[in-house]
């Protein structure tokens, strides 16, 4: 496998140019096979190609106001009642996108006031088979579900959450976890660069320039995102089994829903459960199956 991080302008070539060239695209230092198995993570279709998974992703981000209160002096140490905060934070925006589109879309509070924003997204996030967010188990998520209860709305119902900073932290020995740091490791470009007083203008002044700096900010959030987990996804397991969503067989890729597969040995775990080792042909994902599973991929291949 191709270890090099494809680049914006590369995906760019494949949405472009891959659904009328196909296969036959060709992309400097990168195999016909490297090139299909990008286009089936980008979700983009060859010339009488299907759709090879049908998982629908969506990457998230949020930008929050801070608590305006009172408090007697600085510090980092300083205890601060909630009976001080005389506002409490709120969702600015919302920006999402799905896996393999280019638009990036905004949700909005207006003027302090999220309840139909957090409503409007909500409506979206129930669609999604996944949520892909950078901390957002511990802070995306948390914030959406304060707010719904803050504004009497039906949260949603047991998400499937894909954190990127949690595979970091579990896959790799890094200096840091911040999507700013992974993205610099990973293609040379983190996130635009800001400061304390765009949120202040936003929360104290109602800028309507600086709110719509901080979408934007946010929304290249979102693309970075979506690049940081094609990355690290190759080192993680899906949270969603493509190819029996799409109705295929078990055996089949989890990955990209392919059904090109081959088995490349076994492993024996302590107390002698046998698992075989599978490899995909086109995503040239690695991943298991039981013996049960690997049982109906040999009668397929009878057949």
């Amino acid at each position: 496998m191709n270890g090099r991080p494809w680049t914006e302008d590369e995906d760019a070539r494949i949405r472009d140019l891959y659904p009328t060239v196909g296969p036959r695209l060709k992309i400097k230092g990168r195999t016909e096979r490297a090139v299909v198995a990008r286009a089936s993570i980008l979700k983009v279709r060859g010339r009488g190609q299907p759709c090879e998974s049908g998982v629908k992703r969506l990457f998230w981000d949020i930008e929050t106001s801070p608590n305006i209160g009172f408090f007697w002096r600085a510090s980092e140490k300083a205890f601060i009642p909630y009976e001080n905060v005389i506002r409490e934070g709120a969702v600015i925006c919302f920006c999402y996108k799905w896996e393999g589109e280019k638009k990036v879309c905004s949700l909005v509070w207006d003027d302090g006031d999220d309840r139909e924003a957090v409503k409007a997204f909500l409506k979206v996030a129930r669609t999604a088979d996944e949520m892909v967010a950078h901390y957002g188990d511990q802070f995306d998520l948390k914030w959406l579900n304060a707010r719904c209860l803050k504004h009497g709305l039906t949260p949603l119902s047991e998400p499937k959450t894909v954190d990127t900073f949690q595979i970091a932290k579990r896959r790799f020995s890094l200096n840091s976890r911040r999507l700013d740091y992974l993205g610099n490791l990973l293609f040379g470009k983190g996130k635009i660069k800001t400061d304390f007083a765009m949120w202040s203008a936003i929360t104290l002044d109602n800028d309507k320039a600086a709110l719509k700096r901080m979408v934007a900010y946010c929304m290249e959030d979102v693309r970075l995102l979506e690049r940081v987990y094609h990355e690290l996804s190759r080192f993680s397991g899906p949270k969603t089994h493509a190819g029996v969503l799409g109705g295929g067989p078990r055996w089949s890729c989890p990955g990209c829903g392919s059904r090109s597969v081959v088995r490349r040995g076994r492993k024996v775990s302590g107390k002698g459960v046998v698992e075989h080792r599978m490899e995909c042909s086109d995503c040239e994902r690695g991943f298991a199956v039981s013996g049960a599973v690997y049982a109906e991929y040999l009668d397929c291949r009878q057949v």
